[in-house]
C-alpha cells in the first residue's frame, strides 16, 4: 500500500481490482487521490473515467471525484466535477455545498 509521502505509484495498478466491489471502489478512488498527490493528473483522470465507465455516470461519483480534486488543491477540476454532479442531480445538496467551497478555494 502506498502512503501520501511516497514518490511512486509502482504496484498500484495491479491491485485495483482486488477484494469486494466496495473495497475495489475505495481502492481505486484512493489510487486516484494518490495520483493527484503525485501531480499525475492525467493518470487520475483516466482512472476516474474508467470508474465512470464501469460503475455508471452518477452524481455521487462526480462528488467523490470533485472532493478528491478539491482536497488536493485542484479547484478548477473540482468545480467542473461538482457541476457535472449537479447536472446529473440538481438536488444533490453535497454538490452545491462542495462547489461553494471549491469556488472559495479557487480565489
Amino acid at each position: 500500500m502506498c502512503c501520501f509521502t511516497c514518490k511512486t505509484t509502482k504496484g498500484l495498478e495491479n491491485n485495483s481490482s482486488s477484494g469486494s466491489s466496495q473495497s475495489g471502489f475505495q481502492y481505486r478512488l484512493f489510487t486516484g487521490r494518490v495520483y493527484l498527490v503525485l501531480h499525475q493528473e492525467k493518470q487520475a483522470r483516466t482512472l476516474f473515467d474508467e470508474m465512470i465507465a464501469g460503475l455508471g455516470d452518477t452524481s455521487l461519483l462526480h462528488i467523490y471525484f470533485g472532493r478528491a480534486y478539491s482536497l488536493l488543491d485542484y479547484p478548477e477540476q473540482a468545480v467542473e466535477e461538482f457541476h457535472k454532479a449537479m447536472a446529473k442531480d440538481g438536488h444533490a445538496m453535497d454538490a452545491h455545498y462542495y462547489l461553494a467551497l471549491a469556488y472559495l478555494a479557487a480565489r
